[in-house]
């Protein structure tokens, strides 16, 4: 399968999990009401669907040849698209996601294999090809933050499932990728070990996330998929 056809093939699986999800959801869930620091279900769909929107708008404005909007603050403009969407209804928030799914699949679609590849399509992104930004806002983006509300309420089974996937979508694109791609795909292997309560292979796919991208050590204490790993006596020695 060509990167073309994979990116398509991910985009509808990330939104087939979104609705499941959905569907889901009990009244109680479906009612709640959330907050800049804790969403909701429904502030979740707002949030991927306004990513993936500003994203294609993105993409539109450099084939009319412009230069995009760039974020500066990601906090600020969470905040902001939170405030934006919070008092919508259900209805409102899945027609728009519905919407934004369709412009995204039809915008990739029509999109020349070679602009995929194009590296500096955006000018504040010269060392990454389009390709890898659609699929940050098309598939990694949602499905990590479904994994999150998972693993906020407890069900870390689901959430590492919806990691496993991640897994094996950066496996697929993996060709022609360099260290730091590589080096995402043992850090999501970490955390899918970690939620699936295998601390041994977790800190063993962490270990070799590190060794090819030492950045990495900024955000393992804060990531709260690896909770279960900082009790394993091979972890202080990870980030010395």
């Amino acid at each position: 399968m060509d990167r073309q056809a994979t990116l398509l093939n991910l985009i509808k699986k990330a939104y087939q999990s979104e609705q499941e999800f959905v569907r889901e959801l009990s009244e109680e869930q479906r009612h709640q009401t959330g907050s800049p620091e804790n969403w909701s279900a429904k502030d979740l769909v707002a949030h991927n669907a306004a990513w993936k929107q500003s994203h294609t708008n993105n993409v539109l404005a450099v084939q009319r040849g412009e230069k995009g909007t760039q974020v500066e603050d990601y906090d600020q403009e969470n905040d902001s698209l939170f405030r934006e969407h919070q008092d919508k209804s259900w209805e409102e928030v899945l027609q728009n996601a519905e919407e934004i799914q369709q412009k995204l699949t039809q915008l990739v679609s029509e999109l020349a294999i070679e602009t995929l590849e194009k590296y500096g399509y955006f000018h504040w992104q010269p060392e990454r090809p389009l390709w890898r930004t659609i699929y940050g806002y098309g598939f990694s983006h949602p499905l990590v933050h479904l994994a999150e509300h998972f693993r906020n309420r407890g069900e870390k089974q689901q959430a590492a499932t919806l990691i496993k996937q991640l897994v094996e979508a950066m496996q697929s694109l993996a060709a022609g990728t360099g260290a730091d791609w590589q080096s995402g795909i043992h850090y999501n292997l970490a955390c899918y070990h970690a939620l699936s309560g295998d601390s041994d292979a977790g800190v063993k796919e962490l270990s070799e996330a590190l060794k090819l991208n030492p950045e990495f050590k900024e955000w393992v204490p804060q990531d709260r998929d690896l909770e279960d790993l900082r009790t394993h006596p091979d972890y202080p020695a990870l980030l010395a």
